[in-house]
């Protein structure tokens, strides 16, 4: 309220004292820009904690209580007020709300369970492949369409738009693409999809015989003249494409900083525009089946040796489902890589843990990327596994985990005990 030193007040109850769909909330000032620019989100299911959603960060939404009433006046509701034969008696100001505390916002993560509980309801995998090559059949036609799929699979009501997911996963609209990117999720259709991964494996052994075949060298893969050949072979142009972003670099990225990559990542998760599609139906384009037009240079691709090796070594682990002794693994692992690259015993931290059986090392399978991404649930499953960890081999396990205002030392500090024999020796962490 406006008073000038001397004046006087009267406080009253407005006739719309007593609603209770008011909340006072307190702002930082950029995010009260944010709001005023761009809007912001509220989300939550019934039996979740609410969030509130700027376009990058997400915060939980606390309720702060006062131990004094604060109440709320609205500056029209300030008047003058007078006597029964118009005399001036002093201001008044009529209370439409009366708030016992207000809302805090505190950043936090993501929670990013829903997203992977929505995407895993549906999985691309060679069914969907097939469906989708039906289909691209049917538009062509190449067969009829009573021939085709009368109605669409049951599976086809589980998928989702990014609007469908930005709506329902209580995350900012960037942290919903990064994490996207994390997951390696495909857009299929309009449709966003994890990709199985024997699937995903598949496909790139295909892509490497490929190459071997037309005597592509796997650090200039022409993005066109493979899909074109893998796509007569019976494989899905979208997910050649998805592979390659995937598992490879464009030439030329090699020394990119890290706001290029990120802004890369960015380009490079967009599907072909629909009118990129129709071009390639046509059989316009560059010659040997382009279909990008003659004004866009060709893209060629440079497969990451460590991303083939690491799918080598998984294909391994994964092959026995059991321990493996490090020295056969090793020989294994190198005789199963394309020819130039070499195995790295460094790639496999994450991926399986090293065991020490008498004078003899032994992996055994234990992928970080199945972990809990909620803290206390992580180091649950992490102890359940090992109840004593050296740091070296903890540290894999520990990437990925975000919790705004708290390092990865404090949530040691919160989860672990922490001890150490002798100066000399490596600190161990068991469950606190």
């Amino acid at each position: 309220m406006k008073l000038r030193p001397g004046e006087e007040v009267e406080v009253a109850y407005g006739p719309a004292f007593g609603t209770d769909d008011l909340h006072l909330v307190e702002l930082e000032e950029n995010i009260l820009q944010e709001m005023l620019r761009n809007g912001v989100h509220i989300k939550g299911e019934p039996e979740e904690e609410a969030v509130l959603c700027t376009s990058s960060k997400t915060y939980a939404v606390k309720f702060v209580g006062s131990s004094n009433t604060m109440f709320i006046m609205p500056e029209e509701s300030q008047k003058e007020s007078r006597g029964s034969r118009g005399s001036w008696t002093g201001a008044q100001a009529l209370v439409t709300f009366a708030a016992p505390g207000y809302l805090e916002l505190v950043e936090t993560a993501p929670k990013l369970d829903t997203l992977k509980t929505l995407l895993s309801r549906n999985r691309y995998d060679q069914n969907s492949e097939a469906e989708e090559l039906e289909q691209e059949k049917i538009e062509a036609g190449a067969i009829d369409e009573d021939d085709g799929p009368q109605s669409p699979p049951e599976s086809a009501q589980e998928l989702f738009s990014f609007e469908d997911l930005l709506e329902r996963v209580q995350a900012s609209e960037q942290e919903l693409r990064e994490a996207l990117r994390v997951l390696n999720a495909a857009e299929v259709n309009g449709k966003w999809r994890l990709v199985d991964e024997k699937y995903m494996r598949m496909l790139l052994d295909m892509i490497l015989c490929t190459a071997v075949e037309h005597d592509w060298p796997l650090s200039a893969l022409p993005e066109e003249p493979l899909v074109s050949a893998m796509h007569s072979d019976g494989y899905s142009k979208h997910m050649v494409r998805h592979c390659l972003r995937t598992c490879a670099r464009l030439s030329g990225e090699g020394q990119m900083g890290e706001k290029e990559k990120t802004d890369a990542a960015a380009d490079v998760t967009e599907e072909p525009s629909d009118m990129d599609v129709d071009e390639e139906r046509r059989g316009g384009g560059m010659p040997g089946g382009s279909g990008r037009g003659s004004s866009k240079p060709e893209k060629v691709w440079a497969l990451h040796s460590e991303t083939v090796c690491l799918h080598r070594a998984r294909q391994l682990l994964a092959a026995t489902g059991s321990k493996w002794r490090l020295e056969d693994f090793m020989e294994a692992w190198a005789q199963d890589l394309p020819v130039g690259m070499k195995p790295d015993r460094s790639l496999l931290r994450g991926e399986a843990l090293e065991e020490k059986v008498g004078g003899e090392v032994w992996l055994r399978p234990f992928s970080a990327a199945l972990l809990p991404a909620k803290p206390a649930e992580r180091f649950d499953v992490l102890f359940q596994q090992k109840p004593r960890w050296h740091w070296e081999d903890l540290e894999p396990y520990l990437k990925g985990l975000k919790t705004p205002g708290q390092s990865i030392e404090a949530l040691l500090l919160k989860f672990t005990r922490k001890s150490q024999p002798t100066s000399d020796q490596p600190a161990v962490y068991s469950r606190r």
